[in-house]
């Protein structure tokens, strides 16, 4: 669902299910995967809005006028940087204490 909502191409279920490893691969159907989501959305109450670090980081850019990345090399390092580091801390359970601010 993930893939779905923050990706530009919309995933094939077929594409999902042959990235399952194993004797799992054979047992879980495309109508399996939307019985999933159903009760995935149900679950969140159809709340499926997540707000990304990278928005905060684009405001504390600006405010610190480190927005200019095409025309200042720190900046272009900086955003660089704060990007990896934002990315990293998204698929890092460690993370997921802190708000995205």
């Amino acid at each position: 669902m993930a893939a779905k909502l923050n990706e530009p191409l919309v995933p094939a279920f077929e594409n999902m299910v042959n990235m399952i490893n194993g004797w799992q691969r054979d047992h879980v159907t495309n109508k399996d995967l939307v019985c999933l989501e159903e009760k995935i959305i149900k679950a969140l109450e159809f709340d499926l809005n997540w707000i990304s670090p990278l928005y905060f980081l684009e405001r504390y850019q600006r405010l610190f006028g480190l927005d200019l990345i095409f025309q200042d090399k720190h900046s272009y390092l900086v955003d660089a940087s704060a990007i990896y580091l934002c990315r990293f801390m998204m698929r890092d359970v460690k993370f997921l204490n802190f708000k995205p601010s």
